[in-house]
């Protein structure tokens, strides 16, 4: 139910979470060893293959990007991925298959208010999958902006202020971690 590191105790999240139970968030479904980090590469090089055709080294380079998701907290700060095209191109099709891939990626569109965007950037720490993400002429663009402004780099968290308190009148300013793998 819980294991301790450097005394920290980590829980994982009850299974009736409402984004784990319906699948928003992806979570591996098992530990399998590799010989290495190159038979690794070559593994998910191959899966991206088998589902999006682009360019090989698109490929290289998309491979080290899901690998870089699963340690990406070791790093200050880190790249985004973004993808750029034509309608009809496969982008969403890059983004499903990208998703499937990287750690705990959490799937969002253009009509995720950042609200919930920083909230699930805090509480599940995986990689954001960010489809049809056109926020031009929007209010909402000025908040997503910020949060991916804010989240290439370890320790700039969004601020907000949240109720607390009796009768939840008074605000105390709230912390939330949005550095994270960001595919766009």
């Amino acid at each position: 139910s819980h294991f301790v590191i450097d005394g920290k105790t980590y829980t994982a999240p009850p299974p009736a979470n409402n984004l784990i139970k319906p699948g928003f968030v992806k979570l591996p479904s098992a530990a399998v060893a590799f010989d290495s980090e190159i038979s690794l590469l070559v593994e998910v090089k191959a899966f991206i293959h088998d589902f999006v055709q682009i360019p090989a080294d698109f490929e290289d380079l998309a491979a080290f990007y899901v690998v870089f998701s699963w340690v990406y907290d070791h790093f200050q700060e880190l790249p985004y991925f973004r993808v750029i095209g034509d309608y009809g191109s496969g982008k969403s099709r890059f983004l499903k298959v990208m998703g499937a891939l990287c750690c705990r990626s959490i799937f969002l569109n253009g009509s995720a208010s950042a609200s919930a965007m920083f909230r699930m950037m805090d509480q599940v720490k995986g990689t954001i999958i960010l489809d049809e993400a056109d926020f031009r002429f929007s209010d909402t663009s000025n908040e997503i902006v910020k949060i991916l402004n804010s989240g290439f780099q370890k320790g700039i968290p969004v601020f907000r202020s949240e109720a607390s308190g009796k009768n939840m009148k008074s605000y105390d300013p709230t912390p939330f971690d949005v550095f994270g793998p960001k595919v766009i």
